[in-house]
């Protein structure tokens, strides 16, 4: 009798162990992508069966190591061209500089993304349906702009049962909180598309009325886009796939766990709830450097090491000539310091020796050299998270997206400074780079600190991703926790908008009366 129930308990383990799982995230986003993958790599070392659609606009496949397997899915440049524009790539390179990311933003992307999953459906149908046919036991899910993956969940969910996971990237939209019920409201802190700091001084105040009202009109603006524009009139492809009748309500709701990768344990505390866990407070084992960046940074002369690197997404060609200007000059200033920058542009720059311009350098090992003493960047997550994990003080620069909400965040923690892409020239870039390294010790101290407060968890938190995942797995997409009953109020239920309705007409009606 012992004998056999030990066989069941160890093939019920199996089961687990081996289950076939798919990762998808946005089209084209190796931000969003990169962000996911500590998650679903330690996924396939616990012995799942992990497969990632890689969806892009590059020729070459994403690795993700041995024990991932990859489906790449190759939109060209001239199938790209025919739904956006020739001219689109370089639009979206000069709006990074010279616009603010703003709520309407988030929409146009849904629409494009839509787009390019009419794109997957036209020409390459083949290999996304060999995919989609597949049974898999679970779906992991980048919760923005993946069109394509709203339609593969939504479709399994209904017809096979198939559980789906949603993993926030970045900050969350206010949308989805709002639709989870999640109980954030946004002028506490800033939000996703706050503007970007002036200064270093420039922390958010949440008291300033200004502050308050422009953060309600960028909520409501996302709100409206994405809850009755992007819902009713940007999925058109979800209905070619299969599925007539999508809303969020219904997709965030099916989902089994919301995991997000962004902060959520310092200034601003993010809620949570059975089904919504914070699974970003990791950071990789350290890496030794090599090679000729190695000999570089070391030279004997040099007081120490400035890393500058804004991702392989910004273009420098399309940067205004007073920022190259103010970057260019600002740097040949720093002549006893070794600076390597990761220049992702054709334009030539004219630096001294001490300069090293690449197109590619190994970030996490140049942070991690004893000998870095500043990291300058865009804002991205990854970068702040990269700088935080290993005590290197920062200075930024935001440009699109969530980055003027990163920034924000690490001025109110005292990590480092902020440039204005708008009003930087080389003295301003000079007097905060400046301030960063005479103060590098307080600096790197609050850093030290603050990763402390990170990385304290009763668990580590790739640890608790894969006991949440594997909960989910057992119990074969049935419920596992409770869904707030919020989820299934409207808006104006939400706000009370129907009893104060109510309310005014009553008092209309006996003032009548």
């Amino acid at each position: 009798m012992w004998l056999s129930s030990l066989l069941l308990i160890t093939c019920f383990v199996n089961a687990v162990n081996s289950a076939k799982i798919l990762v998808t995230s946005a089209h084209d986003s190796s931000s969003h992508i990169n962000s996911m993958k500590p998650y679903f790599v330690r996924l396939a070392e616990e012995g799942h069966d992990v497969t990632v659609l890689d969806t892009s606009n590059n020729e070459k496949p994403k690795d993700f190591g041995p024990k991932v397997k990859v489906v790449h899915i190759y939109i060209t440049k001239e199938q790209v061209a025919e739904v956006v524009g020739k001219d689109a790539a370089n639009d979206m390179g000069k709006r990074q500089w010279r616009d603010d990311t703003n709520a309407s933003f988030m929409g146009i992307v849904y629409f494009i993304m839509n787009k390019a999953f009419g794109l997957m459906l036209d020409y390459h149908a083949e290999k996304f349906f060999s995919v989609a046919n597949e049974t898999w036991d679970l779906m992991i899910t980048d919760e923005l702009f993946g069109v394509h993956q709203f339609a593969l969940n939504m479709h399994d969910k209904r017809r096979k049962g198939t559980p789906y996971i949603l993993f926030s990237t970045s900050m969350m939209l206010i949308t989805n909180y709002i639709i989870n019920s999640f109980g954030r409201v946004g002028p506490p802190r800033p939000g996703m598309f706050v503007k970007p700091p002036i200064d270093s001084k420039d922390i958010y105040d949440p008291t300033r009325f200004t502050s308050r009202l422009y953060g309600f009109v960028q909520d409501s603006s996302e709100y409206i886009a994405l809850r009755y524009l992007v819902q009713n009139f940007g999925l058109s492809n979800i209905k070619r796939y299969g599925v007539e009748d999508f809303t969020w309500r219904e997709y965030m709701k099916g989902s089994s766990i919301f995991f997000t990768d962004h902060f959520d344990r310092f200034q601003f505390p993010v809620p949570e709830g059975t089904d919504f866990h914070g699974i970003g407070s990791h950071c990789p084992e350290k890496r030794v450097l090599t090679g000729e960046f190695l000999e570089f940074v070391e030279d004997a002369t040099s007081k120490g090491t400035i890393y500058m690197a804004f991702g392989s997404f910004v273009k420098w060609d399309f940067a205004p000539d007073h920022v190259l200007n103010a970057v260019v000059d600002g740097l040949n200033e720093l002549k006893n310091y070794r600076i390597v920058f990761s220049y992702n542009g054709e334009r030539p720059l004219n630096v001294g020796n001490h300069v090293k311009i690449t197109k590619w350098a190994p970030q996490a090992e140049l942070l991690a050299h004893n000998k870095t003493l500043l990291f300058i960047s865009h804002g991205g997550l990854k970068s702040l998270k990269e700088a935080l994990c290993s005590f290197t003080p920062i200075v930024y620069m935001p440009l699109f997206a969530e980055q003027s909400h990163n920034v924000k965040l690490a001025l109110e923690m005292g990590i480092g400074g902020a440039l204005n892409k708008y009003s930087v020239n080389k003295n301003i870039f000079l007097r905060e780079v400046r301030n960063v390294l005479d103060n590098n010790e307080r600096y790197t101290a609050q850093m030290k600190k603050l990763r402390g407060i990170y990385m304290d968890r009763i668990i580590p938190s790739l640890d608790e991703a894969v006991f949440y995942t594997e909960r989910v797995l057992r119990l074969n997409g049935k419920p596992i926790h409770f869904k707030r009953a919020g989820i299934d109020l409207d808006w104006t239920e939400h706000l009370f908008i129907d009893w104060i309705i109510l309310f005014l007409g009553a008092v209309w009606v006996l003032k009548k009366n």
